[in-house]
């Protein structure tokens, strides 16, 4: 785990993936910060009792406001944003570590794979 990392991901009804997605996050985070817009089941509950600081903002159609809302509740020096649905491999895990020691300050990017309807998807940067 890195003490210079925060992961952060947006929600609303998520119970389905929130432990998942926070334990995953966990692996390589000191904290996880779920951005929550009113999530009705048990997202925050269950973010909560795995160990993640959970905030509140309404959704107002604006992905971009609800991530830089959540860099206010930021202390960390990096930031890695997850989907609720998404999961990081071992190997991402440990290439997240590498680039954190390196301390170069820059931006990267993941390719994701996406598995759906019997494929796999590679899309993103």
């Amino acid at each position: 785990m890195n003490n210079n990392l925060t992961v952060v991901v947006l929600t609303k009804n998520e119970e389905e993936n929130i432990v998942a997605v926070v334990q995953n996050a966990k692996k390589v985070a000191a904290e996880v910060l779920i951005v929550d817009s009113g999530s009705t089941d048990k997202t925050v509950q269950l973010a909560e009792e795995n160990g993640a600081k959970v905030v509140y903002r309404a959704w107002d159609n604006d992905f971009a406001a609800q991530r830089n809302f959540a860099l206010q509740h930021v202390k960390t020096e990096w930031v890695l944003y997850l989907d609720a649905d998404e999961r990081m491999t071992d190997d991402l895990c440990c290439a997240v570590e590498k680039a954190m020691a390196t301390k170069a300050q820059k931006q990267y990017s993941i390719m994701r794979k996406i598995h759906a309807f019997g494929f796999t998807y590679k899309h993103g940067i």
